[in-house]
């Protein structure tokens, strides 16, 4: 499977009307890097994605859509040092299930992640107390 990042470099590629082997030749890399970040099977390094926006002229959002796709697209994750054990288990859980979880599990696991996001995005509704009136100011 491919990559955030491989398929946005693809696709800027193709929009630029290259070839791998034209890009390559103008950026000066090997043909099989370019294919491999394609494929998905490295990641490109900090030059290459300096080089690709120099020679496709990329604007500033195809830039920031790139360190977006180059984060997400992350092989390794660090824990911070003070990640509680609850934290630790459920990641080491995770990697255990992680390449033969059904897809439509992933899906659902990626909805509760966002859910957070969602509850905090939310207006709270303050419930407010409703006061009895007193016997006095019934009377009026």
């Amino acid at each position: 499977m491919s990559s955030p990042i491989s398929i946005l470099v693809r696709q800027l590629r193709l929009q630029a009307g290259f070839t791998q082997q034209e890009l390559t030749r103008v950026m000066g890399y090997e043909q099989a890097y370019l294919s491999a970040i394609e494929l998905g099977l490295k990641p490109p390094s900090k030059e290459f994605v300096e080089k690709l926006a120099d020679c496709l002229e990329l604007s500033q959002s195809d830039q920031e859509e790139i360190q977006t796709a180059l984060e997400q697209s992350k092989r390794r994750y660090l824990l911070p040092a003070d990640a509680s054990t609850a934290t630790y288990m459920f990641c080491h859980d995770l990697w255990g299930k992680i390449e033969t979880a059904h897809p439509a599990v992933i899906e659902a696991m990626h909805a509760v992640l966002k859910l957070e996001d969602d509850i905090q995005m939310r207006p709270r509704k303050i419930v407010t107390r409703l006061r009895r009136k007193q016997k006095a100011e019934a009377a009026m």
